[in-house]
């Protein structure tokens, strides 16, 4: 009984040893960067595209928040950003305010098409640290791989996102040979569902397949709806001038012959 406890031990500081050499391995002793992003969208929703339950308003803001992400985050998974992810410590304990809306608005369907459109500013961050990173952990039906609107499962490591979600990035580490302490932004996605510290999510977009064992980290986005703008007055049109000089054409009089003498009676 004695050699199995003492085995036990042996095999649970052996695996934190690992745990924790691979921890150091990914997240290094040094400063957090941070990649930031803002952009601006509009937003459109028909009639026909309406839900029961929601408001014309809400469909707004998620339509704007996932085509802001989107865009802002496009462009470090097309140029693969290189990140180097950091242990150090930058959010309070239990944060979980990934997802801000600020700001409220009221939005009316226009007169002929029955079309509502709203313009948003958003903003998005990442920080790369160990208290807003995870892995995937699993692939929908059980895939060794996946792409783009693909549902995977996620293993958080500290911080976990409140009700609303969060949007994230996917990093592979296998793509920087030639310096394994970084890795690259392949891929993006959105939690819809936080339980404990699994997530459910689906991803967006993909440079590469992604994989089990692949880093996220967690996205702060900001989102503002956009001020309603003054409609523009319509200039008055004004007639072009000719180009051509105006030509003034005076009647010309017609010459007279000489008198004749009067006739005589």
């Amino acid at each position: 009984m004695k050699r199995l406890m003492i085995l036990c031990l042996v095999f649970f500081g052996v695996a934190c040893a690992q745990q924790g050499a691979e921890r150091g391995t990914v997240f290094q002793d040094v400063p957090a960067e941070k990649l930031q992003q803002s952009v601006q969208v509009e937003v459109t929703l028909g009639q026909e595209k309406l839900e029961l339950g929601k408001s014309p308003e809400k469909q707004l803001w998620e339509r704007a928040e996932e085509k802001g992400v989107r865009q802002a985050v496009n462009p470090w998974i097309r140029e693969g950003y290189l990140i180097r992810p950091s242990g150090a410590n930058v959010l309070d304990e239990g944060f979980s305010d990934f997802h801000v809306r600020k700001g409220e608005f009221d939005v009316e369907a226009k007169e002929i098409t029955q079309v509502y459109s709203k313009r948003f500013d958003v903003q998005v961050s990442l920080t790369p640290v160990e208290q807003v990173s995870g892995k995937v952990i699993s692939i929908e039906a059980n895939r060794s791989m996946a792409a783009g609107n693909y549902k995977v499962i996620l293993e958080l490591n500290q911080l976990t996102p409140d009700k609303q979600g969060a949007y994230f990035v996917v990093v592979k580490r296998d793509t920087a040979l030639e310096d394994p302490d970084k890795g690259q932004i392949m891929g993006s996605g959105r939690i819809y569902r936080t339980l404990d510290t699994r997530a459910q999510a689906n991803l967006m977009e993909t440079k590469r397949e992604i994989e089990k064992g692949d880093l996220v980290f967690l996205l702060r986005t900001e989102i503002t709806p956009v001020a309603a703008e003054k409609e523009e007055e319509e200039p008055e049109e004004v007639e072009e001038e000719s180009e051509q000089p105006e030509v003034m054409v005076e009647p010309k009089k017609e010459e007279q012959g000489p008198e004749l003498p009067e006739e005589t009676k």
